[in-house]
């Protein structure tokens, strides 16, 4: 399977202390990004499927938008390019219904949810020098929606919707220091072929 995704912007906030009473919150952009797995499961009955899935997922940063605040006053902000790359790889365990009596011109549309394990890595370098990295695991969780039509009596081929997300994965600087953390959030767009026994 393959697809393509959009990443939702994350945003982190770090705060200097009593000796430097300054709040930074960053919100980091991404441009779309491309995706690929594999899965292999089992029907039970008609309606119902579990798989096992491991999807890649790869995008770039495009932006950090970077707001300084003190006392609740705005004393700087700067919105600066990113270069660098955000990798996700995650193994989930799903379960789909499919609605058959509802066939539209040779569509079925199904439904459905997983939940599994997350590894992500990223590195992130900003055009005033400054550098981020991640390198976090945790659960993770999707919602599915899809449609498949049938090509042969063993394959089929479908298209789907995912929104998939983690939480609370911690963003490091350059000195390996946790400078915040953020929730993985992405909207994902996949089509593939299905073999069928």
């Amino acid at each position: 399977m393959g697809g393509l995704f959009g990443l939702d912007d994350f945003d982190f906030t770090s705060t200097g202390g009593r000796a430097n009473p300054v709040t930074t919150n960053t919100i980091a952009e991404f441009d779309e990004g491309w995706l690929a797995g594999v899965a292999t499961g089992r029907r039970w009955g008609r309606n119902a499927r579990t798989e096992f899935e491991f999807l890649y997922r790869n995008n770039q940063p495009d932006s950090f938008m970077v707001t300084e605040t003190q006392n609740n006053v705005v004393i700087n902000q700067s919105q600066l390019t990113a270069d660098g790359i955000f990798e996700a790889y995650t193994g989930t365990v799903n379960v789909l219904i499919d609605f058959r009596r509802i066939c539209l011109r040779r569509w079925t549309p199904y439904a459905g949810g997983g939940i599994g394990y997350g590894w992500f890595e990223g590195d992130f370098q900003l055009q005033n020098g400054d550098q981020f990295f991640v390198s976090d695991e945790n659960w993770v969780y999707q919602v599915i929606t899809g449609a498949s039509r049938s090509l042969s009596p063993y394959s089929e081929f479908f298209a789907e919707f995912r929104y998939t997300g983690s939480d609370r994965l911690s963003l490091n600087d350059a000195g390996g220091a946790q400078v915040g953390e953020f929730n993985y959030q992405s909207s994902n767009f996949i089509f593939g072929l299905r073999i069928t026994r």
